[in-house]
């Protein structure tokens, strides 16, 4: 390109007609369109990807000339259209517009509003030079590629080299959703805790990294998060950057919910999943369809983690299985529900703990599809919301929005304090891999080894009882007594489940017997 940005040469047109008309963005495809013969008509191009969408600057006549070859060539845009034209051609622009805690993952950060000087280094590269400071311990691991823009899908695996070499897995992921920054942030000050304490005795992490493999997935969807920094318009975009219509851009149509669209009960009802692509929880065209999710699958296959949890917001919730279907809770809930608490004394303070559909039924999500596919015992947690004055770049303005909801303030110290509150929930995670039928719980609770079914009337003789037992009990006997009469007891065997209710779990599982004689 010339000086002023008009195409140096090309069969388009002139020098001196391109710089006449105004030049915009626009993206190029179709089975015409390729690198080489759009650089000898002298197109600069700004970038391309796998899908054969190549992005350039042209004038509306150039652009025409294009089309009359054969190409596929769409329309200017404006700004938050043209934001996502560019995501479409895997083009995602460098923010222009700072925020003094959070930065995107794979772009360079604007300047912090407060200060100057600040670390404009991506996410990517925070995690990445920590890595490398510490490559006793950590081992960087790419898993795949994304979607839209094919950049790297990166996990990071924290263990010791000391220890057994099989040890149990634990995995702690974010950013699903693209919006959900604090999630981002929470995440990776664990992953930072936990290397950074590598030598510490006075915490648990030097114990934990002997007996257990600390496995971190900084952003699940990478296209999506860094969308949402490429302007106020694109602040709130919640899905991954698929062009589900492929016209070359992203606007309302596109993009899946990732986290509608993992296998295990993928599409199961159009309550906790929808079929329309404008919807924000469009779940896709089958379960595993999207890069982000399969190849997160695969990982989670070939790690197998004990535990796992899938940071959000927002909500103050914990949430864990079933989520697809109203106030159906896991076999291993037990497990579940001694790590989290209860409403009085909650795992993260001030958090609400109980069975995931209680926020709202979804189905094809990750914390169901790692249970019943790999054992894992995953829960979601919500973070909390926004709230407060505006700061740092949490500002009401043309840029971004003041804080609430998915807007966390731009606040280094309230980050650091919901960092602060999670971090016991999601070490006892980590020390119960290696033991996960006896979890470790900060607030003291124990998994119970046995959770009966109460009913309040009998169905007379025979009636059958249930009780959910850990399984490492091995046999188990049911013992009653009718009317203060002799003690009797009867065999017991597993219950295979239903339909929608009882199946299996990992560490417990539903067992049924026969009284006689009431």
């Amino acid at each position: 390109m010339n000086s002023d940005g008009a195409p140096s040469a090309g069969g388009a047109g002139s020098a001196a007609a391109a710089t006449s008309e105004p030049l915009n963005p626009y993206v190029v495809s179709g089975t015409k369109a390729n690198a080489d013969a759009l650089a000898r008509a002298g197109y600069d191009l700004l970038e391309g990807n796998a899908s054969g969408k190549f992005g350039i600057v042209a004038t509306a006549k150039q652009a025409a000339a294009l089309r009359a070859q054969g190409m596929t060539v769409q329309a200017p845009l404006g700004t938050a259209a043209r934001a996502g034209a560019r995501a479409a051609a895997g083009l995602l622009d460098n923010p222009t517009y700072g925020f003094d805690v959070f930065r995107p993952w794979n772009l360079t950060a604007a300047p912090c509003p407060t200060d100057p000087t600040c670390d404009t280094r991506s996410l990517k590269q925070i995690y990445d030079d920590l890595a490398k400071a510490n490559r006793d311990i950590v081992t960087r691991v790419v898993y795949g590629r994304s979607q839209n823009t094919g950049q790297e899908l990166v996990a990071y695996k924290v263990t010791s080299k000391r220890g057994s070499k099989r040890k149990p897995t634990v995995l702690y992921n974010s950013v699903q959703h693209a919006r959900e920054w604090i999630a981002a942030e929470t995440n990776r000050r664990l992953f930072d805790y936990v290397v950074t304490n590598k030598n510490n005795r006075g915490t648990a992490i030097p114990g934990i990294l002997m007996s257990t493999e600390v496995w971190f997935v900084p952003i699940v969807n990478p296209d999506g998060y860094d969308y949402t920094f490429q302007s106020k318009a694109t602040r709130l975009w919640r899905k991954n950057l698929r062009d589900v219509d492929g016209d070359g851009q992203i606007t309302s149509v596109d993009g899946v919910d990732p986290n509608r669209n993992w296998e295990v009960k993928w599409n199961y009802d159009l309550e906790g999943s929808s079929a329309d692509s404008t919807s924000e929880t469009y779940h896709g065209t089958a379960g595993d369809s999207e890069s982000e999710v399969a190849a997160l699958d695969a990982l989670t296959a070939r790690i197998r983690p004990k535990f796992q949890i899938d940071y959000h917001s927002f909500g103050s919730l914990i949430l864990y299985p079933e989520g697809w279907q109203v106030e159906t809770l896991a076999t291993d809930g037990p497990l579940f529900t001694a790590l989290a608490g209860d409403d009085q004394d909650p795992a993260i303070p001030n958090y609400d703990p109980d069975v995931s559909a209680e926020l709202y039924t979804v189905n094809g999500d990750i914390t169901d599809n790692a249970l019943t596919k790999y054992g894992t015992q995953a829960v979601t947690v919500e973070l909390e919301g926004g709230s407060g004055d505006g700061v740092g770049g949490t500002q009401d303005n043309d840029n971004a929005f003041a804080p609430g909801g998915f807007n966390f303030q731009d606040s280094e110290a309230d980050v650091q304090r919901v960092f602060e509150e999670n971090l016991a929930y999601a070490l006892d995670f980590a020390k119960s891999a290696k033991d996960p039928a006896n979890p470790v719980s900060h607030i003291g609770n124990v998994a119970p080894n046995f959770v009966p079914t109460a009913f309040t009337e009998s169905t007379g003789s025979p009636q059958v009882v249930e009780v959910n037992a850990k399984r490492s009990l091995g046999r188990v006997t049911v013992n009653y007594r009718i009317n203060n009469g002799r003690v009797r007891t009867a065999p017991t065997r597993e219950f295979a489940g239903g339909e929608k209710y009882g199946h299996p779990g990992v560490y417990y599982h539903k067992l049924r017997g026969t009284v006689r004689g009431a």
